[in-house]
């Protein structure tokens, strides 16, 4: 066991069970599609998502101040001293 535990933290894979419907994994692997780097890839970008999600909920105060100063005030680089780049 100790061994498997040292092996997976060197690749940095983990072995998990996933239940897909047979037909598709049937023909994802006829068409020659990777099921682990692509699900992989597709979980990667959901677990992006949803943290982008929650950030935006926790800074959502924030983001709403910033927007309402920006209303008031404008861009710091609509001042004439600055330019706008």
């Amino acid at each position: 066991m100790k061994i498997q535990s040292v092996e997976r933290k060197q690749s940095g894979k983990r072995s998990t069970n996933v239940y897909l419907t047979a037909e598709v994994v049937d023909e994802a692997r006829d068409l020659g599609i990777n099921l682990s780097a692509t699900l992989d890839k597709m979980l990667s970008d959901v677990v992006r998502e949803k943290r982008r999600q929650q950030w935006k909920a926790e800074n959502k105060v924030g983001i709403e101040a910033f927007n309402e100063f920006e209303r008031d005030a404008g861009l710091f680089t609509d001042d004439d001293e600055y330019g706008v780049i």
